[in-house]
Protein backbone atom coordinates (compact mmCIF):
# COMPACT_ATOMS: atom_id res chain seq x y z
CA UNK A 1 0.00 0.00 0.00
CA UNK A 2 1.53 3.28 -0.76
CA UNK A 3 1.74 5.57 2.16
CA UNK A 4 3.62 8.92 0.43
CA UNK A 5 3.24 10.43 -2.80
CA UNK A 6 7.13 10.46 -2.51
CA UNK A 7 7.19 7.04 -3.59
CA UNK A 8 4.77 6.85 -6.08
CA UNK A 9 7.36 6.38 -8.95
CA UNK A 10 9.13 3.40 -6.59
CA UNK A 11 9.38 -0.20 -6.99
CA UNK A 12 7.22 -1.84 -4.39
CA UNK A 13 4.17 0.16 -4.72
CA UNK A 14 2.34 0.90 -8.21
CA UNK A 15 5.70 -0.87 -10.00
CA UNK A 16 6.42 -4.29 -9.21
CA UNK A 17 9.03 -6.61 -9.75
CA UNK A 18 7.28 -9.93 -10.08
CA UNK A 19 10.22 -11.85 -11.11
CA UNK A 20 12.92 -10.85 -9.41
CA UNK A 21 15.08 -9.41 -11.68
CA UNK A 22 15.81 -6.16 -10.46
CA UNK A 23 13.55 -4.55 -13.35
CA UNK A 24 9.75 -3.43 -12.89
CA UNK A 25 7.37 -5.49 -14.93
CA UNK A 26 4.28 -5.17 -13.29
CA UNK A 27 2.15 -1.91 -13.21
CA UNK A 28 -0.68 -2.68 -10.25
CA UNK A 29 -2.98 0.21 -10.44
CA UNK A 30 -5.15 1.98 -12.66
CA UNK A 31 -6.53 5.44 -13.51
CA UNK A 32 -10.13 5.75 -13.08
CA UNK A 33 -12.60 8.88 -15.05
CA UNK A 34 -16.02 9.29 -14.96
CA UNK A 35 -18.00 8.21 -17.55
CA UNK A 36 -18.48 11.24 -19.36
CA UNK A 37 -15.19 12.85 -18.20
CA UNK A 38 -14.61 15.86 -20.26
CA UNK A 39 -11.79 16.28 -22.54
CA UNK A 40 -9.35 17.67 -20.10
CA UNK A 41 -9.27 14.64 -17.55
CA UNK A 42 -8.93 12.78 -20.67
CA UNK A 43 -5.88 14.36 -21.26
CA UNK A 44 -4.20 14.70 -18.08
CA UNK A 45 -5.30 10.38 -17.85
CA UNK A 46 -3.31 9.62 -21.18
CA UNK A 47 -0.62 12.05 -20.01
CA UNK A 48 -0.35 10.02 -16.86
CA UNK A 49 -1.10 6.65 -18.54
CA UNK A 50 2.86 7.49 -21.02
CA UNK A 51 4.64 8.10 -17.85
CA UNK A 52 3.87 5.10 -15.96
CA UNK A 53 3.95 2.92 -19.30
CA UNK A 54 7.86 4.81 -19.76
CA UNK A 55 8.47 3.52 -15.70
CA UNK A 56 7.97 -0.03 -16.66
CA UNK A 57 9.04 -2.89 -18.54
CA UNK A 58 5.27 -4.66 -18.80
CA UNK A 59 1.34 -3.41 -18.06
CA UNK A 60 -1.65 -5.04 -18.53
CA UNK A 61 -4.25 -2.49 -21.07
CA UNK A 62 -6.66 -0.64 -20.19
CA UNK A 63 -4.67 1.76 -17.84
CA UNK A 64 -7.87 4.46 -17.85
CA UNK A 65 -10.78 2.87 -16.99
CA UNK A 66 -14.43 4.44 -16.20
CA UNK A 67 -15.87 4.81 -12.50
CA UNK A 68 -19.07 2.90 -13.58
CA UNK A 69 -16.75 -0.51 -13.53
CA UNK A 70 -16.63 -0.79 -10.35
CA UNK A 71 -18.76 -0.99 -7.07
CA UNK A 72 -15.95 -0.04 -5.01
CA UNK A 73 -12.66 1.50 -4.24
CA UNK A 74 -11.31 -2.14 -2.25
CA UNK A 75 -11.79 -3.70 -6.40
CA UNK A 76 -8.13 -1.66 -7.76
CA UNK A 77 -4.92 -1.83 -5.63
CA UNK A 78 -4.04 1.42 -4.88
CA UNK A 79 -6.20 3.50 -7.90
CA UNK A 80 -5.16 6.91 -9.06
CA UNK A 81 -8.54 8.84 -9.27
CA UNK A 82 -8.90 11.85 -11.68
CA UNK A 83 -11.84 14.12 -12.32
CA UNK A 84 -14.20 16.62 -10.37
CA UNK A 85 -16.92 14.50 -11.92
CA UNK A 86 -15.51 11.06 -10.63
CA UNK A 87 -17.57 9.19 -8.52
CA UNK A 88 -15.29 8.01 -6.28
CA UNK A 89 -13.97 11.55 -5.60
CA UNK A 90 -17.38 12.82 -5.02
CA UNK A 91 -18.63 10.50 -2.40
CA UNK A 92 -15.02 11.42 -0.47
CA UNK A 93 -16.22 15.02 -0.87
CA UNK A 94 -19.44 14.30 0.64
CA UNK A 95 -17.96 12.30 3.42
CA UNK A 96 -15.36 14.86 4.20
CA UNK A 97 -12.87 12.59 3.44
CA UNK A 98 -11.00 15.36 0.90
CA UNK A 99 -11.68 19.15 0.33
CA UNK A 100 -11.48 20.01 -3.10
CA UNK A 101 -13.38 23.82 -1.93
CA UNK A 102 -10.03 25.45 -1.19
CA UNK A 103 -8.86 24.97 -5.16
CA UNK A 104 -9.16 28.08 -6.85
CA UNK A 105 -10.38 28.31 -10.53
CA UNK A 106 -7.20 27.16 -12.95
CA UNK A 107 -5.81 25.47 -9.71
CA UNK A 108 -5.32 21.29 -9.07
CA UNK A 109 -4.98 19.43 -6.44
CA UNK A 110 -2.87 15.63 -6.22
CA UNK A 111 -3.43 14.03 -2.85
CA UNK A 112 -3.00 10.78 -1.23
CA UNK A 113 -5.90 9.30 0.84
CA UNK A 114 -5.03 6.60 2.90
CA UNK A 115 -8.25 5.14 4.58
CA UNK A 116 -8.43 5.52 8.07
CA UNK A 117 -7.71 1.27 9.31
CA UNK A 118 -4.64 1.80 6.91
CA UNK A 119 -5.63 -1.07 4.34
CA UNK A 120 -5.83 0.48 0.96
CA UNK A 121 -4.74 4.22 -0.84
CA UNK A 122 -5.62 6.02 -3.45
CA UNK A 123 -4.38 9.19 -5.47
CA UNK A 124 -6.68 11.77 -6.10
CA UNK A 125 -6.27 13.92 -8.62
CA UNK A 126 -8.54 16.88 -9.46
CA UNK A 127 -9.13 20.77 -9.09
CA UNK A 128 -10.91 23.67 -8.85
CA UNK A 129 -12.07 23.88 -12.46
CA UNK A 130 -11.54 20.89 -15.53
CA UNK A 131 -8.12 23.19 -16.32
CA UNK A 132 -7.15 22.68 -12.79
CA UNK A 133 -7.85 19.09 -12.76
CA UNK A 134 -5.73 18.95 -16.17
CA UNK A 135 -3.44 20.90 -14.69
CA UNK A 136 -2.63 18.66 -11.33
CA UNK A 137 -2.07 15.81 -13.48
CA UNK A 138 -0.15 16.73 -16.06
CA UNK A 139 2.29 18.00 -12.68
CA UNK A 140 2.24 14.35 -11.81
CA UNK A 141 3.46 13.23 -15.23
CA UNK A 142 6.32 15.64 -15.73
CA UNK A 143 7.50 16.22 -12.26
CA UNK A 144 6.53 13.99 -9.59
CA UNK A 145 8.72 13.27 -7.22
CA UNK A 146 10.63 16.51 -7.82
CA UNK A 147 8.69 19.90 -6.44
CA UNK A 148 9.38 22.07 -9.32
CA UNK A 149 12.70 21.37 -11.49
CA UNK A 150 13.50 17.80 -12.57
CA UNK A 151 16.27 16.69 -10.51
CA UNK A 152 15.80 19.65 -8.08
CA UNK A 153 14.31 19.09 -4.42
CA UNK A 154 12.02 16.22 -4.27
CA UNK A 155 8.86 15.57 -2.24
CA UNK A 156 11.35 12.97 0.46
CA UNK A 157 13.19 16.12 1.04
CA UNK A 158 9.73 17.73 1.80
CA UNK A 159 8.61 15.15 4.23
CA UNK A 160 12.37 14.45 6.03
CA UNK A 161 12.28 18.01 6.89
CA UNK A 162 8.72 18.10 8.33
CA UNK A 163 9.76 15.15 10.33
CA UNK A 164 13.12 16.91 11.47
CA UNK A 165 10.98 20.30 12.56
CA UNK A 166 8.51 17.76 14.19
CA UNK A 167 5.26 18.86 12.40
CA UNK A 168 2.20 17.24 12.98
CA UNK A 169 2.13 13.83 10.80
CA UNK A 170 -0.72 13.98 7.92
CA UNK A 171 -2.36 10.76 6.33
CA UNK A 172 -2.33 13.25 2.87
CA UNK A 173 0.26 15.31 1.27
CA UNK A 174 -0.99 17.60 -1.12
CA UNK A 175 0.22 19.72 -3.84
CA UNK A 176 -1.37 22.77 -6.19
CA UNK A 177 -0.28 23.16 -9.26
CA UNK A 178 -1.44 26.27 -11.53
CA UNK A 179 -0.75 26.36 -14.73
CA UNK A 180 2.01 28.56 -16.65
CA UNK A 181 0.46 31.12 -19.31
Amino acid sequence: MLKSLSKIFSQGFLFKDMNGDGVTDYLDTRIIISDDAPKEDIVGASNIAARLGFETMGLDLPLVLKDSEFSSLGEISTPILLGRENRFIGEMVEEGKVELEECAPAQGLIELYVSPPGDHSAIIISGGDDMGTESAANYMAARIPYIWELNGIRLEDVERERVLTSCPSRESLRISATPSG
